[in-house]
């Protein structure tokens, strides 16, 4: 099976979607990671088309995806990295859809 290759210009004007770039800062604050709820997805967590959820992956709860629902991701969503790593790029699968994405980020949606 041939692979399609497309820029991110050609998918965004295909599908009508947007890019995202993860919240910034100070906005989610290391003391609010938990050891449950939610994966936080950063350039560690990109790999070569899939995400990889690792022991180490900080987590958030409800509080900040409630507070946040924007940086949530959805099934079908492809992240990259900015910083670091920026041959690595991921599509959100179902079982992912709802992951937390944060800066040094970029998701391109539907």
């Amino acid at each position: 099976m041939a692979v399609e290759e497309s820029t991110i210009r050609e998918l965004l004007d295909k599908t009508g979607g947007t890019i995202k770039t993860g919240p910034f800062g100070t906005k989610v604050k290391a003391s609010e990671y938990t050891p449950f709820g939610v994966p936080v997805i950063s350039v560690g967590e990109v790999g070569f088309g899939r995400l990889g959820i690792h022991e180490t992956t900080p987590r958030v709860d409800q509080s900040v995806w409630d507070r946040m629902p924007e940086y949530l991701l959805k099934a079908g969503d492809i992240v990259f990295g900015r910083k670091g790593a920026v041959e690595r790029s991921a599509q959100v699968q179902p079982e992912e859809d709802g992951y937390f994405f944060l800066a040094q980020m970029e998701s391109v949606s539907n």
